[in-house]
């Protein structure tokens, strides 16, 4: 083919087929992307285009976007150099950047130090992505550059082989969005899946980085976001490699993967995705992943179908398609005011074990964090087959500094209003009605995989059972009161944090009870065992 295509904005090409790379012709497309100006924080990309059809390199087919609007097909070519802080200074013409911060990370990496470097020379295979910091130093993070990839569109099935226990940094490798839920389908084989086998874990991982002005590794402030078939999490700034200070990104992962963005996959510990697990056919095996035409699709950036991993403004559009699920997040705040956001949705093809393609593992737990516990495995995303009363959702949780850890509703989507939501303590065996207050409980340093858990009814009989909805009970002029409809054998009474203070076992066999209340204003949980040995939970205010 022969002459050259401008797509600004959100314009792009979609295809179908799948022809392979076209390797002969002069015509090329130019496409352009925005990334973070800042020349401190990165942005995981992978390029549309190759000069050959097969590979490329960023001074191959990466150039300055600054002067687009009057150099539509001329766009400048960058000047690349070499130096930590090369691009650090004020904004030049043509731009600047660092080679220092060009990297990628394909099957044949280990480690963390298993980064390969790239600089502008070296070779990035068709889907593979790549690390690049921006142009200037004095810029925001949240102020967008804009960059043209000018080569030959990429087309038709691209293949990348990963082996096992790997991870590896790919990207959308077309000049369209890419869907992501097409992708993982076609790349697994159980629940939702095509493939032959489970290529990988069927989670998607993306880096965000919001916060620090700094090259130095344990001072950047980021994190890896996840996604699924169930949704996404935000990103937490937790990973002990770096400034681990709990802050948030708020850019949650959505359907549609933008063009040029990168995101890391993996194949995961086999022995953790597949201890005592029925629920997959085949281990995760490794092997060939496939980007093909059917997952392309015309997706403009937006909040509600896709986000590049840049700050700056997004286009507001609505989905054509609306998502109907059940889905939960929770926030947990540690003593540290570490946070960690964590998903919990339905769908029909999940169970409670660990689902490939709608699970996500943890992939950067911190020494103060809260993840889903299933089998031997810690998620942020967890998919499971419905939200009814006898559901339990156990929760895993670490502190490594004593004091109060926060459990709180961060969002709820397609959730009813009469649905009840409780974290249950299987130490005190109180549950705490989570709708109505956040769950805070004082802890010692340690691992709690086997005490908390979410579930939706806070009473294995249910609140219609008339013991129930007919015992009361109060505080007032520092006298506690307790009056049922059947005889009261034992009260236990806790504070807030879960920690017993006192037991009452009345003398006399009575519906009613009282008995003086010399404790500090507060909240109280008063554990009831009545005569029929139903237990009644009930909140207490003096």
């Amino acid at each position: 083919m022969s002459g050259d295509l401008r797509l600004v904005g959100e314009a792009q090409i979609v295809q179908n087929g799948t022809a392979a790379n076209p390797t002969t012709g002069t015509g090329k497309i130019l496409k352009d992307q925005q990334g973070n100006r800042s020349s401190y924080h990165y942005n995981y990309w992978s390029s549309p285009v190759t000069t050959n059809g097969t590979n490329y390199t960023l001074n191959g087919v990466l150039m300055d976007g600054t002067d687009s609007a009057t150099n539509l097909f001329n766009p400048s070519a960058i000047t690349f150099g070499a130096g930590a802080y090369f691009a650090d200074g004020a904004v030049t013409n043509p731009v600047k950047l660092s080679i220092r911060w060009m990297y990628k990370y394909t099957s044949v990496s280990t480690a963390y130090a298993g980064w390969q470097y790239i600089g502008s020379t070296g070779t990035i295979n068709i889907g593979e992505g790549f690390t690049m910091k921006g142009v200037t130093g004095i810029a925001p993070f949240t102020t967008p550059q804009n960059y043209v990839f000018v080569g030959k569109p990429n087309n038709g099935t691209i293949p990348l082989s990963i082996s096992l226990n790997q991870s590896y940094l790919v990207g959308n490798p077309y000049p369209s969005a890419l869907d992501a839920d097409e992708f993982i389908k076609d790349n697994i084989k159980d629940g939702a899946g095509r493939a032959a086998t489970n290529i990988f874990n069927g989670a998607l991982y993306f880096w965000d980085h919001f916060g620090g002005q700094t090259h130095i590794l344990t001072q950047y402030i980021g994190g890896y976001s996840s996604y699924t078939l169930m949704g996404g999490v935000v990103a937490i700034s937790n990973d002990p490699l770096i400034n681990a200070n709990g802050s948030m990104g708020t850019k949650v992962p959505k359907r549609y993967i933008p063009v040029a963005q990168g995101f890391f996959i993996g194949t995961g510990s086999n022995s953790a995705l597949t201890g005592n697990n029925p629920g997959l056919s085949t281990a995760v095996t490794g092997g060939t992943i496939n980007f093909k035409n059917s997952q392309r699709t015309f997706k403009i950036e937006s909040a509600s179908n896709s986000v590049f991993f840049k700050s700056g403004n997004q286009i507001q559009t609505a989905s054509d398609t609306i998502d109907t699920r059940q889905k939960i997040r929770l926030l947990y705040q540690s003593p540290s005011n570490i946070y960690r956001q964590i998903l919990v949705g339905v769908d029909e093809n999940a169970t409670d074990y660990f689902d490939v393609g709608y699970d996500a593992p943890i992939i950067d737990e911190n020494a103060e964090d809260l993840y889903w516990k299933t089998t031997d495995t810690k998620l942020t995303i967890q998919g499971v087959s419905n939200f009814n009363l006898d559901q339990i959702v156990p929760l895993g949780l670490k502190t490594s500094t004593a004091g109060i850890c926060t459990i709180k509703i961060d969002t709820l989507e397609n959730i009813s209003e009469d649905t009840q939501l409780y974290i249950h303590d299987a130490e005190t065996g109180t549950d705490y009605d989570i709708k109505n207050a956040d769950f805070s409980i004082s802890l010692p340093v340690g691992i709690y995989n086997d005490r908390f858990s979410l579930r939706f009814t806070g009473s294995a009989l249910g609140t219609d059972n008339p013991s129930i909805t007919n015992t009361f009970a109060s505080i007032s002029s520092h006298v506690i009161r307790i009056e049922s409809i059947e005889f009261i054998k034992e009260i236990s009474l806790y504070d807030i944090a879960g920690k017993l203070i006192n037991t009452y076992s009345p003398t006399e066999i009575s519906n009613q009870f009282s008995a003086a209340f010399n404790y500090p204003n507060g909240v109280y949980i008063a554990k009831i065992t009545l005569g029929n040995d139903v237990v009644v939970t009930k909140k207490l205010i003096n």
